[in-house]
C-alpha cells in the first residue's frame, strides 16, 4: 500500500462491481480499502436481492463471488487502535457514522483520494482535507491504481 493508492469505500466498490462485473478488477488493483467493507458489500447485496428484488438469488451469489474476487487483489486495511481512534474523532467532528469515518481516516493517514458515491462522505472528506471524488471521475481522471 503506498501513498498514492486511492482508498475506495463499498459504494464505490459496488457502482464498480455492477457496471463492470469483471472488468473492475482492472480499476481497482492495487487500490486501498477497509476491512469493513466484506460486510458492508455482503449487507447491500443482501439488500438489493432479498429486500428490493433488484436482482435474483443466483445473481447474488455471483455478485458475492465477484466482489471477494477483486477484494482478493486490493490491499486490506485492517483497524489498529490508532487508525479506530482517529476514526471516532472524524465520526465525532464531522457527524458521520464510524464506519465511513473509518475510510476517511484510511484515506487521510495515507494522504490518497477517497472514492465515494456515498455524498455525505464526500462532503465530510472535502471537511476534513481530505481529497475525493467518484466513481465516474475516478475512471475518467484515470485514478487506476
Amino acid at each position: 500500500m503506498n501513498a498514492s493508492s486511492p482508498v475506495v469505500d463499498a459504494s464505490g466498490l459496488l457502482i464498480l462491481l455492477y457496471d463492470f462485473g469483471e472488468r473492475a478488477v482492472d480499476f481497482l488493483r492495487e487500490c486501498t480499502t477497509s476491512s469493513l467493507i466484506y460486510y458492508e458489500i455482503g449487507n447491500a447485496i443482501w439488500k438489493e436481492c432479498f429486500l428490493v428484488g433488484r436482482f435474483s438469488s443466483s445473481e447474488a451469489f455471483r455478485l458475492l463471488r465477484l466482489a471477494f474476487k477483486i477484494l482478493n487483489i486490493m490491499h486490506i486495511v485492517h483497524l489498529n487502535e490508532e487508525l479506530g481512534t482517529i476514526a471516532l474523532k472524524l465520526a465525532g467532528k464531522l457527524k458521520i457514522t464510524y464506519y465511513d469515518a473509518v475510510y476517511l481516516a484510511i484515506a487521510q493517514n495515507l494522504n490518497s483520494v477517497l472514492v465515494t458515491e456515498d455524498k455525505k462522505l464526500a462532503k465530510a472528506a472535502e471537511g476534513a482535507g481530505v481529497k475525493v471524488t467518484n466513481v465516474k471521475q475516478f475512471i475518467s481522471q484515470k485514478f487506476l491504481c
